[in-house]
């Protein structure tokens, strides 16, 4: 990890960043859903299929029934969920890498897919690996028990609901994570009225954290969850009174990691409201001065598939009603599936990090008022390589100024520095017309000075 700077608390969190992958015996077989894919590895999510509950068809479909007379009660009952969630963390298994000695095969195609496995390693030092589909049956099986199928929906109404108490939105910041993404969304005050997304950096990328990782829960803010990748909502590890929140987010196909942080929240006395997909439905709030939109992307999805989790989850837009400007906040879309939102925007979130948009969607274009800012939030001398030159180049093409190929420049705000870049790291901030204020609350109470 490249050097801490002056800005960053220079004790370490031992919990958070030490904290270490499952690791796979050789030999023994596995059930697994592949959560990520890069050119080296995977990132599987792994349960030891020589479990009782899950030895044989009548074990599993017991189990199944089990788990679905209680998630629905667990939505209403912390005590409930406190039975899931121990059942979960009962299962032997984890988040697990496996590195790979030759391409993604068909990695990429099982993690677009959702598809449940078998997989064994062989423990040699290359990484090698056998994987083959479970049986249909099977694999419906294992998705009602570690997925949310059985998780009821929310309509829009109640939804809409949740966001009663946001008051007027002076900044919005994006939070240094190190490999992921939280924005925290500010009033007047410096008071955190709305997340988008909590994330942390996980796994692999454990490395890119900061030693602190501040969150304000003082008003009990709704969180909004993009999708259900990990460095999404695993801030919620470090501050746990996340937890304790009302969570939006979508449907989407999940594994037994995903499942056991929904768990968490219900048993914290936390409400989960997952978003029903039906008709596609939109969340419009029209607060005192602002309005609140948010929806899914279009990116496909099937009741049993995860069909790229980024590309089906939920995006945001917060415009001012007085001169039509907007905030806009992508998740890890692709440009090309983001729902369109009106408004000039002012603000916006670069997605997926500044990854590369494999759909090649292009960038919502800048607005024309003199003050805008793209803000990047990846870690650094991550994984993946985040930001892509291609991406930074493309931002620059829709109005959004760089310098150079690196997330930087005169529109340009970024949590960690780009490859070959001297800024320094830390959380940051942009308004509507200008540089926000410093927020005394945000100094003093959580350490939080971000860059303007």
């Amino acid at each position: 990890m490249d050097e801490l700077d002056s800005r960053e608390v220079p004790a370490r969190d031992h919990d958070l960043r030490d904290e270490r992958l499952y690791e796979m015996s050789p030999g023994v077989e596995y059930f697994a859903l592949v959560d990520a894919v890069a050119s080296d590895a995977v990132m599987l999510d792994v349960i030891d299929s020589r479990d009782s509950r899950l030895v044989n068809s009548a074990a599993a479909r017991q189990t199944s029934g089990w788990f679905r007379e209680r998630w629905r009660t667990a939505f209403e009952a912390p005590e409930v969920a406190t039975e899931v969630l121990a059942a979960l963390e009962s299962f032997e298994g984890g988040l697990a890498i496996v590195p790979l000695a030759e391409g993604t095969g068909d990695w990429e195609d099982w993690h677009r897919q959702g598809t449940w496995l078998r997989v064994t390693s062989t423990g040699e030092a290359a990484g090698r690996i056998d994987a083959a589909a479970v049986e249909p049956d099977e694999g419906r099986r294992l998705h009602r028990i570690f997925g949310m199928t059985l998780w009821p929906s929310a309509e829009a109404r109640v939804v809409s609901d949740a966001f009663s108490d946001v008051r007027a939105l002076a900044q919005t910041i994006a939070l240094d994570i190190g490999q992921g993404s939280a924005n925290m969304l500010v009033d007047q005050q410096g008071q955190a009225r709305l997340y988008f997304d909590v994330g942390a950096a996980d796994g692999r990328n454990a490395r890119t954290r900061p030693a602190n990782l501040p969150f304000c829960v003082c008003n009990a803010p709704p969180v909004i969850l993009s999708h259900w990748d990990t460095d999404h909502w695993a801030g919620a590890k470090h501050e746990t009174g996340l937890l304790s929140l009302t969570w939006i987010a979508p449907r989407q196909m999940i594994g037994p990691t995903h499942a056991t942080h929904g768990a968490r929240i219900l048993q914290a006395g936390g409400r989960l409201l997952i978003v029903k997909r039906s008709s596609h439905p939109r969340v419009r709030v029209q607060l005192a001065s602002q309005d609140i939109d948010l929806a899914y992307c279009s990116g496909a999805f099937h009741a049993n598939r995860k069909s790229n989790r980024n590309d089906n989850g939920l995006a945001l837009s917060i415009r001012r009603q007085a001169d039509d400007l907007c905030w806009i906040y992508p998740g890890d879309a692709d440009y090309s599936v983001m729902p369109s939102f009106g408004g000039s925007p002012v603000v916006l979130i670069a997605s997926h990090h500044g990854a590369k948009q494999k759909l090649r969607g292009t960038p919502p274009q800048r607005g024309r008022r003199p003050y805008a800012r793209l803000l990047y939030s990846f870690g650094p001398n991550n994984s993946y390589g985040h930001p892509h030159p291609g991406t930074t180049a493309s931002h620059h093409n829709q109005g959004w100024l760089h310098a150079g190929t690196g997330a930087q420049g005169p529109d340009v705000l970024a949590t960690s520095r780009s490859a070959g870049s001297s800024s320094t790291r830390g959380p940051v901030a942009a308004g509507w017309t200008a540089r926000p204020a410093a927020q005394p609350h945000l100094q003093r109470a959580h350490g939080i000075i971000p860059t303007t």
